[in-house]
């Protein structure tokens, strides 16, 4: 079983889709990744292969042709992924034949989940926790399925047509789950028609679009070397338009100096002193961190973006206002 500081620095992207070919839904090539925190809404006719992609991401399907890696892994083949992913299908998912909170309790015991989230969103989705699937109509058996991705402590959400049959009030209440999940920075992605659920996206992507090869866009990466670094900066940095993602990579001297190489780094999470809030946050996730100032003097920013000049000039003006000095541009438009 992996560790949660290894799933994040396990890839730049959560997802990854290359050249994936599923006959029964698509026979072209289709490209598709997800940056990490980020939200994408794949919108779609019914039967354009929007469920196929989502089964291909999360490991229940696996391409005919190409490559998919969820977490920089082969989701299919290391079935532990799933216990990092939280799932609400179209139809509901759980035994039909026993109580709700049983089978939620259940579920929660396997995929990283916790019994008091149980509780609290059966009474805020209003539902009877001693009720059996089978007695349910189709609106309460949404709830039900969403509430059961809901209650995971997950890295990735994934949501198929997550308001069909809902109400107003379940509509309502599974957005606002949503965007607290948003706010605390967790990957989503949606399967949807409805325009209630765009709000949150940062990306749109249409599956029409991508089965005739025009969805995703080349994406290039920016290198800067930097005077210093912040861990306060990550959100803001994640906000400047046309960045896809960035990490920061401490001073490669100093590091040779402190005897870490390159495959130490990958499983350290690096904070500078001060940043107490941060360490503690990451301490708790169970996250192996190194603090020390000079391992920030000269670091290096790679930016991931589709549009490199348009992000390379925000970027510039948005580092130099944080007090950030920019030494060079290493790679670039």
């Amino acid at each position: 079983m992996r560790s949660v500081q290894k799933l994040e620095n396990s890839s730049t992207n959560v997802v990854v889709v290359r050249n994936a070919v599923k006959r029964r839904a698509w026979r072209t090539p289709i490209n598709f990744s997800m940056g990490r925190g980020e939200t994408v809404v794949l919108t779609g006719p019914n039967g354009s292969g929007k469920s196929t992609l989502m089964q291909l991401v999360i490991g229940i399907l696996k391409p005919e042709e190409g490559e998919v890696r969820t977490f920089g892994v082969d989701p299919f083949r290391r079935a532990w992924v799933r216990r990092w992913v939280a799932v609400a299908f179209q139809d509901l998912s759980l035994e039909a034949t026993l109580p709700i909170s049983e089978s939620l309790g259940l579920h929660a015991r396997l995929f990283r989940g916790h019994w008091t989230r149980v509780v609290e969103l059966l009474e805020r989705f209003e539902l009877d926790a001693g009720v059996r699937p089978l007695e349910l109509s189709g609106g309460q058996k949404r709830r039900v399925e969403l509430v059961k991705a809901l209650i995971q402590d997950a890295e990735l959400y994934a949501f198929d047509e997550p308001t069909a049959n809902l109400d107003r009030e379940g509509t309502e209440c599974f957005l606002e789950a949503a965007r607290v999940l948003k706010a605390s920075g967790k990957t989503m992605l949606f399967l949807t028609h409805d325009p209630a659920v765009l709000p949150l996206a940062d990306r749109e992507v249409n599956m029409m679009t991508l089965k005739q090869g025009g969805g995703e866009v080349e994406k290039r990466q920016i290198v800067l070397e930097l005077s210093t670094w912040n861990g306060e900066l990550d959100e803001a940095i994640r906000a400047v338009p046309g960045v896809l993602d960035h990490r920061v990579e401490p001073n490669p001297e100093v590091l040779e100096r402190f005897g870490i190489t390159a495959g130490m780094v990958k499983q350290i999470t690096f904070v500078k002193p001060g940043e107490k809030g941060r360490l503690d946050k990451l301490a708790e996730a169970g996250a192996t961190t190194l603090q020390h100032a000079t391992l920030f003097d000269h670091c290096r920013l790679r930016v991931e973006t589709a549009e490199p000049e348009g992000a390379l000039a925000e970027l510039l003006m948005f580092l130099v206002n944080a007090g950030v000095r920019v030494y060079r541009v290493i790679e670039g438009p």
